[in-house]
């Protein structure tokens, strides 16, 4: 082993040692069990030593957290569970909306659904794709017009 290795890894011991605690601290209070603390802290100043040489003088302990919340960010991104369900969830809203929108024979027009869907819109939302488009809302429900059957 050669000097410089050596005085770097009496730097990071003492480092480990005096940001340690701190670092046992913030895993937990990301993870709250104290055994998954313990490894977080652990993963992370094995990254930390790691980096050593790149990290800044001084700014040791802010690099360290910074490694400890990335890791727990990637393990619970790694670990988290999605819920998996036969139909996402917009889809009975979009159904429901689609029924009552059916006329007898069980067909509908898509320019009336859509200009009932739009009337749904609050205004400061309605006005920008009725404005620029070719599409025109009436006041009632039978005035849905296109600009060009318009002129």
């Amino acid at each position: 082993m050669s000097r410089r290795d050596a005085a770097r890894d009496a730097d990071f011991t003492a480092f480990m040692e005096q940001a340690g605690p701190s670092l046992l601290r913030t895993a937990w209070l990301l993870t709250g069990d104290h055994h998954r603390a313990q490894e977080l802290t652990q993963a992370s100043l094995v990254k930390t030593y790691a980096a050593w040489p790149r990290v800044r003088e001084g700014e040791a302990l802010a690099y360290a957290r910074r490694v400890l919340v990335n890791h727990r960010t990637d393990v619970w991104r790694a670990t988290r569970r999605e819920v998996v369900t036969d139909t996402p969830p917009e889809m009975p809203a979009r159904a429901a909306l689609g029924a009552g929108l059916r006329d007898a024979e069980g067909t509908s027009n898509d320019r009336d659904q859509v200009v009932r869907l739009l009337r749904t819109l609050p205004e400061q939302q309605r006005r920008p794709l009725t404005d620029s488009g070719p599409l025109q809302v009436g006041v009632a429900p039978s005035q849905g017009t296109t600009s060009q059957s318009a002129g």
